[in-house]
C-alpha cells in the first residue's frame, strides 16, 4: 500500500511539473495566433499590383513616354480597384525561435539610459524594461524550437514550416502552385510572470529587397493578446 501511495505521489509531481513546463510554451503559440494577422496584415490578400514605371525623366524616346503613361494608368487602376488573390497564399516560418543578437550589436544593456529612450514613454514599465533587456542580452539566449503547425489563427495564409518548404523545392519562393508571400522568423517571446506584457523580435522577409525586422511589444488583455507597439529596426 505505501509503494502505491508513494508512486501515486510521484506521477501526481510528475503531472505538475509537465503542466507547468508546458505552459509558457503554450502561452506563446497562443500569442503568436493572436497577434499574427495583426502582424502581417491583409494587404497580401490582393493580387500583387505591377511594378511602377521608371519616371519619365528617364525616357530616351517617344516610346518609353508611351509605356511610362501606360504602366502608370495600369498602377493607379489596380490600386484603386484591387482584386483579391485567387491564388494559395503561403506564409513559411522557421520553427525555431532565432537570436536577435546581430539586430542589437551595438546596443549595451549596462548603459544607465537602457532602455529608456529605447521604447516608447507611454507604455513604459519596469516588466517591459526587464522584459527588454533580456531580449537584447544575447547571453540570456536559449535556443528551442516550435511547431509552426500549431498556428492556426492565420486568415487566409495558409502556414508551412520553412525547413519543410525546403525540402520539397529548393526555389519555392518562386513556385507556380501557389503564392509565396513572406518568410518570418521569431525570436524568443520574453513574458513577465504574470504572462500579460510580452516582448519579441521579428524578422519578415517579403523578397529580394523587401523585409524588415521589429521589436514587438505585446499585451494581454481580457484574456487576447494584442501588439501595442512595434519599432521597426531596419527596412529593405
Amino acid at each position: 500500500m505505501k509503494n502505491i501511495l508513494i508512486i501515486s505521489w510521484l506521477c501526481a509531481m510528475c503531472l505538475v511539473s509537465c503542466s507547468s513546463s508546458t505552459k509558457p510554451a503554450t502561452e506563446k503559440i497562443t500569442l503568436l495566433n493572436n497577434v499574427f494577422l495583426e502582424l502581417i496584415g491583409t494587404d497580401y490578400y490582393y493580387e500583387e499590383p505591377p511594378l511602377p514605371p521608371v519616371p519619365l525623366e528617364y525616357a530616351k524616346t517617344k516610346q518609353d513616354s508611351i509605356e511610362f503613361f501606360q504602366k502608370q494608368s495600369k498602377l493607379k487602376k489596380v490600386l484603386e480597384h484591387p482584386q483579391l488573390d485567387t491564388a494559395d497564399l503561403v506564409i513559411g516560418i522557421a520553427p525555431f525561435y532565432i537570436n536577435p543578437k546581430q539586430a542589437f550589436r551595438y546596443w549595451d544593456t549596462k548603459d544607465s539610459l537602457f532602455p529608456k529612450g529605447y521604447y516608447s514613454d507611454a507604455i513604459a514599465s519596469s516588466d517591459f524594461d526587464q522584459l527588454f533587456i533580456a531580449l537584447v542580452d544575447s547571453t540570456q539566449y536559449q535556443k528551442s524550437s516550435f511547431d509552426v503547425h500549431q498556428l492556426n489563427d492565420t486568415g487566409k495564409y495558409q502556414i508551412k514550416d520553412l525547413n519543410e518548404l525546403e525540402k520539397e523545392d529548393n526555389v519555392y519562393w518562386k513556385s507556380s502552385s501557389y503564392r509565396y508571400v513572406a518568410s518570418i522568423y521569431f525570436s524568443d517571446i520574453k513574458m513577465n510572470k504574470t504572462q500579460n506584457k510580452a516582448i519579441f523580435y521579428v524578422i519578415i522577409s517579403c523578397g529580394e529587397l523587401c523585409g524588415s525586422g521589429s521589436i514587438v511589444f505585446c499585451v494581454k488583455e481580457e484574456g487576447h493578446w494584442k501588439v501595442i507597439e512595434r519599432d521597426t529596426l531596419w527596412v529593405s
